[in-house]
């Protein structure tokens, strides 16, 4: 997703370290290692540094609940669910 938006904004962004947890990405960005890319939520959570929003609509997410047809929901993913 975001190498698809740099490229078609003629970027080519260097990476010398790709993380998949955001908390790890913000704890390097809070030590000067680089830029962490990261929902506004987590980074007001887990970042002390000062955060800029970016408001690029190609970029928002959703959050999802998957679970499987052919098993019964358990009660307590069905609170879950209904809580959702």
């Amino acid at each position: 997703m975001f190498n698809e938006s740099f490229a078609q904004n003629g970027l080519r962004p260097f990476y010398a370290v790709k993380c998949d947890d955001a908390r790890t990405a913000i704890q390097w960005a809070d030590q000067g290692m680089g830029v962490a890319l990261v929902p506004q939520s987590i980074g007001q959570v887990f970042s002390d540094q000062q955060l800029r929003l970016v408001d690029y609509s190609r970029w928002d997410t959703q959050t999802m609940v998957v679970w499987r047809k052919d098993q019964p929901v358990k009660p307590i993913v069905d609170k879950f669910i209904q809580a959702l």
